[in-house]
């Protein structure tokens, strides 16, 4: 699985906190436009749980993480598709990434990333 996101569409509901957060004190969303996920391996760990293991690019920076994923559920769609959900989450190092928070030392250094995803069967 490959997944590309447009930094700049970052949305936590607060205009202001949004420029800030893709300004270059954190993400530098006009240096790094996209994030990118692209997994490498997964085990099952349970019935609908398991670890997915990939390369995330984030601020042009490529790490390997690993999330803890729960299948959701899945089934028909009302226009005959074949749909699967999906959760996981990880916690990132923001320095892993070459996110320079030491100019903000009473702001958190790490951020959990939490990821829901819908996939239709082709």
């Amino acid at each position: 699985m490959n997944l590309n996101v447009d930094v700049e569409s970052l949305n936590s509901s607060h205009a202001e906190r949004d420029k800030h957060i893709l300004s270059g004190d954190f993400l530098s969303a006009s240096e790094y436009p996209q994030a990118s996920f692209a997994s490498t391996d997964f085990e099952p760990t349970s019935e609908d749980q398991g670890k997915l293991t990939g390369d995330l690019t984030l601020h042009g920076v490529t790490q390997e993480v690993t999330l803890d994923v729960t299948h959701i559920g899945g089934g028909e769609d009302p226009w005959g598709n074949y749909r699967q959900g999906f959760e996981g989450s990880t916690t990132l190092e923001l320095a892993d990434y070459g996110i320079d928070m030491s100019q903000f030392p009473e702001v958190m250094h790490e951020v959990e990333l939490y990821v829901v995803l819908e996939g239709i069967r082709q």
